[in-house]
């Protein structure tokens, strides 16, 4: 199973500020710009560094500071707050980057921490929306949902403005999730369905990162954003864990963290590939962790044909029947990734 890499990586320096000192490492420096609901969006004097910075041969990465979500006077669903933040969204893509997108990276349109909830401003059309979402989702703990259901709709909001970026401005999302505890929870950021179309950069993940920038901590075969270079891992693990379709399940959740938390102890390399992308992020890939309970039949008939393609299935639980399966063993993932560069 083999795969051509990717050499695009993103180097990004977190600041603009004294660009002689920037170590020679990074290839493109942010420069903020403030947008909020009270900014005049006067951005001549970051422009004028960024004017410099490519004198200095910097690609710019732009930092679009709508206050989101702390900054917020009203709730999400107030209309003429949107319209406020669209406008200054179109003002960037009008005076911004016509300008300067060839030497453009991107737009990050949030930087802040994964926990939405306390910021968020709940009015009529939220509450009403909460009650029907905890409805839907009966099972788990309330806080929780709560939490889920702030995430969906703060994540919502940001794509929504990222529809008024032209079509080559990539919208970015810097996401601080170092106060989540669980893996489990951790590994869910890392779900390419949730970020699309944004670019997510993840800081405090535990979890290896594949999809995803690193921000300021962490390993990532993407790139990064930091204030000092970081390393970049290896793009593609040839062992990995499949993130089950059906996690609302406890013992599948208590499951999963138990396995994330032994490759961890054990530095096991590995990745996480969600179940409805298997059949198109197999490549390299010898070792598939599943656990057994958590497998559909859509999941079964994916397994089959990465079985097929010569992989083999790592079984937590009860066998598959799977050509070639083996039940799990940290021993012969040690074994793996002490022999073999993953």
């Amino acid at each position: 199973m083999t795969a051509e890499v990717s050499s695009v990586h993103y180097k990004i320096y977190d600041g603009s500020e004294a660009l002689k000192s920037i170590p020679k490492v990074f290839e493109t420096i942010t420069i903020a710009l403030e947008a909020d609901q009270k900014s005049d969006l006067n951005w001549n004097e970051a422009l004028a560094i960024a004017d410099a910075a490519i004198l200095k041969n910097f690609k710019i990465f732009w930092d679009l500071k709508l206050g989101l979500f702390d900054k917020l006077n009203s709730p999400l669903s107030n209309h003429p707050q949107f319209l406020n933040l669209k406008l200054a969204v179109e003002h960037f893509k009008n005076v911004v980057w016509t300008k300067y997108m060839c030497n453009s990276i991107g737009v990050c349109l949030y930087r802040g921490r994964a926990n939405f909830t306390d910021s968020f401003r709940w009015g009529d059309k939220e509450t009403a929306n909460l009650n029907e979402y905890l409805q839907v989702e009966s099972k788990g703990e309330r806080q929780k949902l709560i939490a889920q259901f702030c995430q969906c709709a703060a994540i919502d909001y940001i794509k929504l403005l990222a529809e008024e970026l032209p079509d080559d401005a990539e919208p970015f999302a810097l996401i601080d999730i170092s106060g989540i505890d669980s893996l489990v929870d951790q590994a869910r950021w890392q779900d390419s369905s949730l970020a699309s179309p944004l670019r997510f950069a993840l800081k405090g993940t535990q979890i290896p990162l594949n999809h995803q920038l690193a921000w300021n901590l962490g390993n990532s075969p993407l790139g990064y954003i930091s204030s000092t270079a970081l390393k970049l891992s290896h793009p593609n693990s040839s062992i990995a864990v499949c993130m089950p379709s059906i996690l609302e399940h406890k013992d599948i959740q208590n499951e999963l963290e138990k396995l994330l938390v032994n490759l961890n102890s054990h530095d096991i390399p590995y990745r996480l590939i969600s179940e409805d992308k298997l059949t198109v992020e197999w490549d390299q890939l010898d070792y598939l962790m599943v656990i057994s309970k958590a497998v559909t039949s859509t999941a079964m008939r994916m397994l089959l044909g990465f079985c097929a393609a010569g992989g083999t299935v790592l079984h937590l639980g009860s066998p598959l029947g799977l050509e070639g399966e083996l039940p799990f063993s940290l021993s012969l993932l040690y074994e793996m990734s002490t022999t073999k560069h993953l």
